[in-house]
């Protein structure tokens, strides 16, 4: 549900003029190095941020996805959801990835 929450807001940054995802990436690991390692984020916390952030950018200014065909509208409810769902996905399987490594 958290996740869900962070890409709806990262979404909605990415509609505004000027920010994209690389902005929103260099915001959270500026916020890195504000946390204090016995306050209730960790930079574990912050690094699945990055992870969704950068997951969904990748959905989101992909041209190569014919929304066209999929029935979905740029900047539509679904497309909004499309992103998000995507990301999750990714997201997801990167972590089930990095864990099988270790």
């Amino acid at each position: 549900m958290q996740d869900s929450e962070h890409l709806g807001i990262f979404y909605d940054m990415f509609k505004k003029k000027g920010v994209n995802g690389e902005k929103v990436v260099k915001s959270l690991n500026d916020l890195k190095s504000f946390i204090n390692p016995d306050g209730v984020i960790s930079k574990d916390y912050v690094d699945g941020d990055i992870l969704l952030a950068r997951s969904a950018w990748e959905i989101y200014k992909n041209d190569n996805i014919d929304l066209k065909a999929l029935g979905i509208e740029k900047y539509s409810d679904k497309h909004k959801e499309l992103v998000i769902q995507g990301a999750k996905e990714i997201a997801d399987t990167v972590k089930s990835n990095n864990l099988s490594n270790k």
